[in-house]
């Protein structure tokens, strides 16, 4: 069975049957990764096809998404600056009690100490709404790609597949 063989009609001799080859592990394992990039591709193109009926839907939801990523961004910069901005005028309070010779009180402490955490928390959403934006672009991207190249069953769908494999 390993090289595989033909089973004859025993009156005729005729091939009734072609008995494949056996794969190798390495066969089995790229055809098995080769289906599965193909499942994943139609499933994707699927998706692709579902919410968009031409190219301009796929460039208008990216703009759409942007735009909304751009303005989350915009709101979290905004937000950043007046927290930045409060806690330059804590520190100034604490400096000025400092220098007056009494000791810092602790609301003003705790203050200070919030609006540290809220500068942390605005510069982390800042860098994440930053990644999202990259996100979308290349999923954009591949969705637009996807789209225009219609099929996972042609040569151009296979190098997609790998990219997407090695990603």
């Amino acid at each position: 069975a390993a090289l595989g063989y033909e089973v004859l009609d025993a009156y005729s001799m005729r091939v009734v049957k072609v008995i494949e080859p056996q794969k190798s592990p390495e066969e089995v394992a790229r055809m098995q990764r080769e289906e599965r990039a193909r499942m994943a591709c139609q499933s994707a193109l699927d998706r692709v096809n579902r919410l968009y009926q031409s190219e301009l839907d796929v460039n208008a939801a990216k703009e759409q998404t942007i735009r909304s990523l751009l303005t989350r961004i915009d709101n979290a910069k905004m937000n950043l600056a007046r927290a930045q901005k409060q806690n330059r005028e804590l520190e100034a309070e604490a400096a000025r009690q400092e220098r007056s010779g009494r000791t810092l009180d602790a609301g003003l402490r705790d203050n200070i100490d919030r609006a540290h955490q809220q500068i942390t928390t605005l510069e982390a959403e800042i860098a994440q709404r930053y990644g999202e934006q990259d996100a979308a672009e290349r999923q954009y991207a591949e969705d637009l790609k996807l789209f225009v190249q219609g099929t996972c069953e042609d040569e151009r769908a296979m190098r997609f597949l790998q990219a997407q494999a090695t990603e």
